[in-house]
């Protein structure tokens, strides 16, 4: 996982971090799953033994310590009753929670029933995330405002926890882009002539509910912002939810709405459409350069299998398994995701585009 500038600035890379924030939050549970789900036990650990204890739906850590199979997978299909597939080895049920809260994408429950749960669901963007199925957060309380935004990956709609600011109407796509119809771009009428990317840094103008210029926001953003959402944003994604998901530079919004309110029940961006480049589904958008995560060659992005990475990624020969190719992670991270490959991560972690980042608490 890394962070870097697409334009010609210096850009501060993301730590690893703290987690969720609870602004305009309500509390809810996810549709169709269960508040407060009892974890049964622990993840699997290196060869298939298992660490002790897995996590409650309130926020705890404590579980049974059951140990799972470790047999590779890569749907619940391929594990036996009771076990899931988790992170690419079948195991205990395991519960994320999003500070405290129990979302769909970390409830232990395969929601949209495709034989894919929470973190192995490739259409969860984190435990913050209350949909499997598409690509809209979800969250009560979020998508509240179609054109300002705060982190998208977190729980809630408010930025005064995070510190994160952006609006889609200092986005020079704004008219082929991200609620297109609600969201104009500002500096449309001064005219730019240059790409996306230069237009952006010419606009001085400061949208209505925010206090900073386009340009500013768009070159930097608060360290507590870039410590918070950091650890929260898939590789190939900004803080803002444009997101890359093939690692072709082809960035959609992923909170994109059938009638531009930013409401989940009229969310159109799924994976699928996202692969397919569907402008009406998921509407282009240009990254935040200042919080954007990127998806190199080595690493997974949303839509990037991280089963079959290039050979030449592979670490050295005494690093893993004969064949292995786990994802490139930052220094520290432990990669996750790839059956018979990498180790399920620890039961205070969440699999996330083939990296390990901490449980939001």
């Amino acid at each position: 996982m890394r962070f870097a500038p697409i334009v010609g600035v210096v850009v501060l890379g993301f730590a690893l971090g703290v987690g969720c924030s609870s602004d305009d939050d309500d509390g809810t549970g996810s549709p169709g799953g269960s508040s407060g789900d009892q974890g049964t036990g622990g993840t699997l650990g290196s060869g298939g033994s298992a660490a002790t204890g897995g996590s409650t739906g309130s926020g705890g850590s404590s579980g049974s310590g059951a140990v799972g199979s470790g047999t590779p997978c890569t749907t619940n299909a391929d594990c036996t009753a009771a076990e899931q597939c988790v992170a690419g080895g079948c195991g205990p049920v395991v519960i994320a929670t999003c500070q405290g809260h129990d979302y769909a994408c970390g409830n232990g429950l395969d929601d949209d029933n495709d034989g894919l749960t929470d973190m192995n669901d490739r259409d969860c963007l984190g435990p913050c995330s209350n949909s499997e199925s598409i690509f809209h957060n979800c969250i009560p309380g979020g998508g509240s405002s179609a054109c300002t935004e705060d982190c998208y990956f977190d729980q809630d709609s408010g930025s005064g926890n995070d510190t994160c600011e952006w609006s889609h109407t200092c986005d020079p796509l704004g008219v082929n882009g991200p609620e297109r119809g609600a969201c104009p771009y500002l500096c449309e009428a001064d005219g730019c002539t240059g790409t996306s990317e230069e237009c952006v840094q010419t606009c001085t103008r400061s949208p209505t509910a925010t206090p900073r210029q386009c340009n500013d926001m768009y070159l930097t953003q608060p360290d507590t912002c870039m410590s918070f959402c950091g650890p929260l944003t898939p590789n190939g994604c900004d803080c803002f939810g444009c997101c890359d998901v093939l690692g072709d530079g082809d960035y959609r919004y992923m909170g994109s709405t059938s009638d531009d309110t930013g409401d989940c029940t009229t969310a159109t961006c799924t994976l699928d459409a996202a692969i397919a480049k569907d402008d009406e589904a998921c509407k282009k958008c240009l990254p935040v350069a200042a919080c954007l995560n990127t998806c190199g060659r080595c690493e997974c992005c949303l839509g990037k299998d991280c089963n079959n990475l290039p050979a030449d990624c592979a670490p050295p020969v005494d690093a893993g398994p004969p064949g292995c190719v786990p994802p490139e992670c930052g220094a520290g991270v432990q990669p996750c995701g790839v059956p018979d490959c990498t180790d399920p991560c620890p039961v205070t972690h969440y699999c996330l585009t083939g990296c390990c980042i901490e449980t939001p608490r």
